[in-house]
């Protein structure tokens, strides 16, 4: 993922024209993406959006990249977790906050560059709004 860091950012904001959503906490690693998305009142279709970035952004890998690292970009299964409580919210931004460290790329979840957590550091908060769904992806 952060090998294409610009080509997955570029392809979220085009599926977030088409098809509004918030993102709250979100990790890129190497080899996963960790969000947390708030869709629009009475939309849970995250489904379509994940369709909309996966595509948008395989179209666009260097087909030459795939067939070197014989490996899919994706993985075939998409988690997602309603977040129903002040509590479940935040122990999925600590997941994903902490999920650079746990993979040992860094320290410090701020140290890492394709995160929210970073992001926050830089700004001086970490405050967000309340999201309603927990997304993962794969490759």
């Amino acid at each position: 993922m952060t090998r294409h860091i610009e080509l997955l950012r570029l392809s979220t904001r085009m599926c977030q024209i088409r098809h509004p959503f918030d993102i709250g906490d979100a990790v890129a690693l190497p080899d996963r993406l960790h969000v947390i998305w708030t869709l629009p009142p009475g939309d849970d279709n995250y489904a379509v959006r994940w369709q909309s970035i996966r595509s948008t952004f395989a179209r666009h890998v260097p087909e030459q990249e795939v067939h070197e690292r014989k490996m899919a970009i994706w993985q075939r299964r998409v988690w997602d977790r309603p977040i129903l409580t002040q509590a479940d919210l935040a122990e999925c931004r600590a997941l994903i906050n902490e999920a650079p460290v746990r993979a040992g790329l860094v320290r410090h979840a701020a140290d890492w560059p394709y995160s929210t957590a970073s992001q926050a550091y830089l700004r001086g908060n970490s405050g967000g709004s309340p999201l309603l769904h927990v997304i993962e992806g794969g490759r």
